[in-house]
Order: structure tokens, then sequence, then C-alpha cells
């Protein structure tokens, strides 16, 4: 593990250039800066999210308001008159 210290002071220094650059809002996009957020957001005065605790009350709504799993793309399901070669998909 590193110095958190160091990693809060490296991440107030480039968050410093991005809100003087016009940002707004900073997002932290490692869920090893989880945590950090609430004192950056102190010290720059813009809000600053934890990607780790959205991404919950995100994926909640996601589920309370029914969403699934896309079936287009990647994500359609297999055709099955499609030859295999190997361990078919969900076998």
């Amino acid at each position: 593990m590193g110095d958190v210290g160091e990693t809060a002071r490296a991440l107030e220094s480039a968050g410093a250039r991005l809100v003087a650059a016009g940002a707004d809002a900073l997002v932290l996009g490692c869920a090893g800066f989880a945590g950090l957020d609430i004192e950056l957001e102190r010290r720059l005065g813009v809000p600053v999210l934890d990607s780790v605790t959205s991404a919950v009350p995100l994926a909640e709504s996601l589920v309370a308001l029914g969403k699934t799993t896309s079936a287009a793309g990647p994500y359609r399901r297999p055709d099955p008159a499609k030859a295999w070669v190997g361990r078919r998909p969900g076998a």
C-alpha cells in the first residue's frame, strides 16, 4: 500500500489544475481512491464523486427501474445454429 497522504496530495494537485481549467466537479475513477472524496472536496471547493460509492446507488436505481442486461450486440444470446468449437457458452 502506498502513502495515503502522498496520494491525496497528488490528487489535490491534479484536481486543482482541472478546476483551474474549468472543471466544476471531479470523479475519482479508481477504487483505490475510495474515501478521499470528502477531503478533496473540502480542499478544492468542488463536488468530488467517489466512483465506488456512486456506483452502488446507480446499480440499485437500475434494478428498481427493472432494467436488465441488453439483449443486443455482444450481449445477445448465441445463435443456436452456429457451429461451436470447444465448450459451448452456457453449457
